[in-house]
C-alpha cells in the first residue's frame, strides 16, 4: 500500500504538471519580486510581501515534496534540485529571522537580502527550453577564448590612451572656455 501511494507519488513530481505549476510559480515570483521597491504605498507593499510568503511556502512545499518521492539521494543527484534547495533554505533563514517581531525586523534587516537569490530560480526556465542548452553550452565553451579576446582589447585600449596621453598631453587648455557655450 505504502509502495504504491509512493510510486503514484514519484510520478505525480516527475510528471509534467507538476514541473508546469512549479515553473509558473518561478515566473509569477520572479515578477514579483522585479516589482519589489517600485510601490511605496503600505497597502500594495503588504500584498507584495503577502505573495513572497506565498511563493516561500510553495517552494518549500516542492521541496519537501521531491525529497518525500525521490529521496534524498535521489534528490542530491540532480543539481538543479541542490541549486534549488539552497535558495529555499535561504528564503526559510529570512523567514526565520524576520518573523521574530520588531525586534528581529531592526537587526537582520540586512537578511532580505536573501530573497534576490530567489530570481536565480528562473534558470530553471532555461531548463526546460532545449535550444537554451545548445546556447549555454557553445556560451560555456567559447567563454574562455573570449576572456583572451577581452584581454588584448583592453591591452590595446590601454597602449593607445598611453599613447594619446603622451601626443595630446596638454595641449588643449583652453584659456576661454565661453566659445563652447550658446
Amino acid at each position: 500500500m505504502v509502495r504504491v501511494c509512493h510510486k503514484h507519488f514519484y510520478n505525480l513530481i516527475n510528471g509534467s504538471l507538476f514541473n508546469n505549476l512549479m515553473t509558473l510559480a518561478v515566473f509569477f515570483n520572479t515578477i514579483i519580486m522585479a516589482m519589489d521597491g517600485l510601490f511605496e504605498d503600505e497597502g500594495v507593499l503588504t500584498i507584495m510581501d503577502f505573495f513572497s510568503l506565498i511563493f516561500t511556502y510553495t517552494f518549500i512545499g516542492e521541496l519537501t515534496s521531491k525529497l518525500i518521492a525521490l529521496g534524498p539521494l535521489g534528490y542530491l543527484r540532480d543539481t538543479m534540485n541542490i541549486f534549488d534547495g539552497s535558495i529555499v533554505l535561504l528564503s526559510l533563514f529570512e523567514l526565520i529571522f524576520m518573523s521574530g517581531g520588531s525586534k528581529a525586523v531592526s537587526a537582520f534587516r540586512a537578511i532580505r537580502i536573501f530573497r534576490t537569490f530567489r530570481v536565480l530560480r528562473v534558470t530553471r526556465l532555461l531548463r526546460s527550453l532545449e535550444f537554451m542548452a545548445v546556447i549555454v553550452q557553445v556560451v560555456s565553451k567559447s567563454i574562455g577564448k573570449l576572456m583572451w579576446v577581452a584581454l588584448l582589447s583592453f591591452l590595446l585600449i590601454f597602449i593607445y590612451s598611453l599613447l594619446g596621453m603622451q601626443i595630446y598631453g596638454g595641449q588643449f587648455n583652453f584659456k576661454d572656455d565661453r566659445r563652447f557655450i550658446r
